[in-house]
């Protein structure tokens, strides 16, 4: 297999704007995996999750806008708009003719918040996304419903989750509730090393041993350095601007405009429905940030919707990522 590892690279947009990315694997492959980031992170792929790198694929992980080095989306543009049209123009800066190419395959997933893009992309029309047709498959990790769609989505999360991303937040004058949380998590994490106290501390020492020994057998690597690392990416995701923690609120109750020909009616419907792609979720059971229960509505309103439950708190995927990605690429 033809391989290259890359660093950050940036694709300037045509409104002007900056886009960062990065990407591994086989640039040629015609089997490309797009992931999006969380919260409180930016785009990497060096290296991919799981055993991603042995595989034949090209893996492409952009920096959403107003996070790490990506542009903030411009004003009074929606975030769902933005992202359709910056994804639209790293693939085609990437993979120029993969709209019309039917040798594509695209596997698109995110991560938490990632998952609100993923889907984003996901639903998108044709003339929205140009390289819709080439999608075979959706990954959401530790994701979000799409709010709009479940009115009584707060009761499944706790008061902190709801008060930062519910209608308080999405209905206060200017944002200004963002903005405070965006200025005092940003005085936390000013350094790579208090970014790597904050994850620690907000994440990490909420877990049981067997969740901590999981994600190190899972990463190969001591707690000590998977910490340092997700550390550096905290304190690079808002390092430059805010605008992306600003923006979660408003894009996560956003109505994002999703065909609705790829959610069941009814739900829960357990038959296969050929001609939509594969939708793969993995939730763990104890998150108390994107909640179990928003997994399983994913599961059962997605056409082709395949459920995966692990144990532990919003990381708990984090340590089954060989085995997701392995069964999500798995032809």
């Amino acid at each position: 297999m033809a391989s290259t590892t890359t660093t950050e690279q940036f694709l300037t947009l045509q409104d002007g704007r900056t886009l960062a990315y990065d990407a591994s694997g086989n640039p040629s492959s015609k089997s490309v995996v797009l992931y999006f980031h969380g919260a409180m992170t930016v785009g990497t792929a060096n290296p991919p999750p799981g055993n991603v790198a042995q595989k034949d694929v090209h893996f492409i992980a952009p920096t959403l806008p107003g996070w790490g080095l990506t542009s903030p989306r411009p004003s009074g543009v929606p975030f769902h708009t933005v992202v359709r049209r910056d994804t639209t123009a790293l693939l085609s800066h990437l993979h120029p003719d993969m709209a019309t190419n039917s040798e594509y395959k695209l596997y698109i997933s995110g991560g938490s918040y990632g998952s609100v893009p993923t889907q984003i992309i996901y639903g998108s029309s044709l003339d929205e996304f140009p390289q819709r047709d080439r999608i075979v498959g959706m990954l959401i990790l530790g994701g979000f419903v799409p709010l709009y769609k479940v009115p009584d989505y707060g009761k499944h999360m706790t008061t902190a989750n709801y008060l930062s991303i519910g209608p308080v937040a999405y209905n206060s004058p200017f944002k200004i509730l963002p903005r405070i949380a965006a200025w005092g998590i940003g005085m936390q994490v000013s350094t790579p090393e208090k970014g790597a106290a904050f994850i620690k501390g907000f994440m990490f020492d909420k877990m049981s041993e067997e969740e901590k020994d999981t994600i190190v057998k899972e990463k190969g690597e001591p707690m000590e350095e998977i910490i340092k690392a997700m550390g550096l990416n905290v304190y690079q995701s808002i390092h430059k601007t805010n605008a992306g923690f600003v923006d979660i609120s408003i894009a996560a109750n956003a109505d994002w405009g999703l065909r609705e020909e790829i959610f069941k009616s009814p739900a829960g419907s357990s038959q296969h429905y050929p001609g939509f792609a594969r939708v793969l979720i993995a939730g763990a059971k104890g998150d108390d940030m994107a909640p179990f229960a928003f997994s399983e509505w994913n599961a059962a309103n997605y056409k082709n919707g395949e459920l995966l439950a692990f144990e532990g708190g919003h990381l708990g995927v984090m340590g089954h990522m060989k085995e997701i990605f392995d069964k999500f690429l798995d032809e």
